[in-house]
């Protein structure tokens, strides 16, 4: 049923485009290291933000290594939208790993 989808969504009868006639809500994001430490944040941020725009503004992490986007304990893609996650405010984990214990990208 519609009142299970989110605010924005494509119909049959809209063409295939958007429903939304205003922006998403805003969000105030906080990104947080496992031990507290708040990386980046509180900032508000339109719902139709990608979390790799939040990897972005991170500080960098050390040589060899990559950021991950926590949602308490499950990982983020980097293509997921705020307003996926949550309404109002979330909170987001991070933490790095070595690049190397990245998969490699699927084929294809």
């Amino acid at each position: 049923s519609r009142s299970q989808l989110s605010p924005c969504f494509a119909t049959p009868a809209d063409g295939g485009r958007s429903n939304c006639t205003a922006t998403m809500a805003d969000i105030k994001v906080t990104v947080q290291k496992s031990s507290g430490e708040v990386l980046h944040g509180p900032e508000t941020m339109p719902g139709t933000t990608l979390t790799q725009e939040i990897i972005d503004v991170l500080p960098p992490p050390p040589e060899d290594h990559v950021w991950g986007i926590f949602f308490g304990s499950v990982k983020v893609t980097p293509a997921t939208k705020l307003s996926d996650l949550a309404d109002g405010e979330l909170v987001l984990n991070a933490s790095y790993s070595t690049a190397a214990d990245k998969p490699p990208p699927k084929a294809a």
